[in-house]
């Protein structure tokens, strides 16, 4: 016994020497990185809560393009936006497809063209359907009656119950989307969709990164028993959840436009397109629902987590608060802020890039994968790679940003050079955001009437100290700030009768339900 103990401990270490002598003839040519155990690589070096701090602490060890593998599956991370652009977007043909996303994709039915190859026909056409809707400023222009009335319903909420702000602002950004969307208009904070919507989106974020989840690496894992493996119950659960999101407002849309009672939206533009080629068949109406679950999906939560943390900022930082509220005191006066005072209010402007460069709503962006071998600087970086841009690292970059942990919006003041972060955090090349631009004016226009109509301040204990709110953030693939105390009140009383007064006078009447609807 004692020799065979001895003999396997031989071989292990035998194994270990030749491996790790390998490893680094290997990686000679490739970027620098932590050296990995056999097989395994990197898996214990990289752990899976908070990734995007571990990749930015090694910056100082192995640079900004750092060579990482899991289970012999390369993985090329990258910490400085001066590479990302170089590689995403400059190189873009060969940087845009996407890994394989077993978990959320395969597994919890999140089907979308985020894991599609980028030169397929079916990529191409769902990034054409999302941008004519999203992109063209005329499009856009036209959505801002939406986005005005659900503003003045969410400013009237903020007043009336503002220590649920995360629930009002749930409510803010899902109405819009439903609304640009189905067609769909949302008249309670309780509505079904929403709300449902809304579980599905939290629990999505907790997951691990895509594309770099133990079952992206080991697929077979996805095969296990369910006693053994309680992912697969949990995923199976999560896959109906999804389904519902996906069936039940197309199916609404649908029924609308056979009775001719649907307003004009996104899907239903689709549905006439695809239509006037030939009957609807199974495959077309699955990817119109895939395609519209996508812009949802993608846009609630991340919209939701920036005005959380801009509302988290506002808190923590009163100097900020009151020197934007002056700002647009002087240009706006009384009234509430319009799209068109947003030149004229450059601190706000100042701000609203300082929430997105504070917090990244995606740390570590969405994977893309690299096609085919590739040669930067004195690199060799293997096909087949995932490429992970560490946004939050590029946020926090020394050569650009400093004492990153400091909210200071003045920082593009005094450097106007600096990134605007608007350029990196909604992803690179072919598949940066197509939302973006409707993301950014929402922001824009609650964070613009917020500051005008309201006074916001830490909140007290029940001895009258200030609780100062913690920057504490989840851990996973979309990024929230936790709840946290705070006091929001109406500047005057003449303001509290403007914003009831408004609220009330665009508070839908009639709505819409989803019963009876689920596919």
């Amino acid at each position: 016994m004692e020799t065979l103990v001895a003999a396997v401990f031989v071989v292990l270490t035998l194994s270990h020497v030749l491996y790790t002598r390998w490893d680094r003839a290997y990686r000679s040519k490739l970027p620098p990185g932590p050296v990995g155990l056999p097989w395994i690589g990197n898996l214990f070096q990289l752990p899976t809560d908070h990734r995007e701090r571990t990749l930015s602490r090694w910056r100082k060890d192995f640079g900004n393009l750092i060579y990482v593998s899991f289970f012999n599956k390369p993985v090329i991370a990258i910490n400085s936006l001066e590479i990302a652009q170089d590689l995403m977007e400059k190189r873009s043909v060969r940087y845009s497809d996407r890994p394989r996303f077993v978990h959320i994709e395969e597994m919890m039915g999140w089907m979308s063209h985020l894991g599609r190859t980028a030169a397929d026909d079916e990529f191409r056409r769902h990034r054409r359907w999302v941008q004519n809707a999203f992109l063209d400023k005329a499009t856009l222009a036209h959505y801002h009656p939406v986005q005005h009335r659900e503003l003045y319903i969410l400013l009237g909420k903020l007043v009336e119950s503002p220590d649920k702000y995360w629930k009002h602002f749930r409510r803010y950004v899902g109405a819009v989307l439903m609304e640009l969307e189905y067609g769909y208009t949302v008249t309670s904070e309780n509505d079904e969709f929403v709300t449902f919507a809304a579980d599905a989106l939290v629990r999505l974020g907790y997951c691990d990164y895509p594309g770099m989840a133990l079952l992206d690496f080991l697929p077979i894992f996805r095969n296990l028993p369910s006693w053994l493996a309680k992912f697969r119950k949990e995923s199976a659960d999560y896959t109906q959840v999804v389904r519902r999101m996906r069936d039940a407002p197309y199916n609404f849309v649908r029924a609308g436009m056979t009775t001719g009672t649907a307003s004009p939206s996104f899907v239903s533009a689709i549905i006439e397109e695809a239509s006037s080629k030939g009957p609807l068949t199974p495959d077309v109406e699955e990817d119109i629902k895939i395609v519209a679950t996508l812009v949802y999906g993608a846009g609630i939560d991340t919209t939701y987590a920036t005005l959380s943390t801009f509302l988290l900022a506002m808190v923590r930082y009163p100097r900020v608060f009151k020197k934007a509220q002056e700002e647009i005191d002087r240009v706006v006066g009384s009234r509430f802020p319009d799209y068109a005072d947003r030149d004229s209010l450059p601190y706000l402007e100042c701000v609203l890039k300082e929430v997105h460069r504070w917090q990244v709503v995606v740390p570590l962006g969405v994977p893309h994968k690299l096609t085919t071998d590739d040669e930067y600087q004195k690199y060799n970086l293997p096909g087949g790679a995932a490429v992970v841009p560490n946004l939050w690292g590029m946020s926090r970059d020394p050569e650009y940003y400093h004492d990153p942990e400091e909210f200071y919006p003045e920082r593009f003041e005094e450097r106007p050079d600096l990134p605007d972060p608007r350029k990196f955090v909604f992803g690179f090349g072919r598949r940066i955001c197509p939302g973006r631009l409707l993301a950014d004016s929402s922001f824009y226009l609650v964070a613009a009437n917020v500051i005008a109509m309201l006074n916001i301040r830490k909140a007290r204990d029940s001895v009258g100290n200030e609780i100062e709110p913690v920057v504490d953030y989840n851990s996973g693939f979309l990024s929230h700030p936790k709840q946290f105390a705070c006091y929001i009140e109406p500047r005057s009383d003449k303001v509290a009768q403007m914003v009831k007064e408004m609220a009330a006078a665009n508070e839908p009447k009639t709505g819409h339900s989803l019963q009876g609807l689920k596919g």
